[in-house]
C-alpha cells in the first residue's frame, strides 16, 4: 500500500513536470530534480503524519 501510494505522488509529480516544462519552456533537469526534491519531503512527511 505504502508502494503504491508513493508510485502514485511520483506519476503525478513527474507529470505536472513534464506539463510545466511544454508550457513554460524551461530545463528538464533542473524541474524535475526540484519535483524529486519535493516527492521525498512529501513522503517523509506522510510517513510522520499517518504511521
Amino acid at each position: 500500500m505504502m508502494f503504491m501510494s508513493l508510485l502514485s505522488v511520483i506519476l503525478f509529480s513527474l507529470t505536472i513536470a513534464i506539463f510545466k516544462n511544454v508550457v513554460e519552456g524551461r530545463d528538464v533537469k533542473f524541474e524535475l530534480a526540484v519535483e524529486l526534491v519535493l516527492i521525498v519531503i512529501y513522503f517523509i512527511f506522510d510517513q510522520i503524519v499517518f504511521n
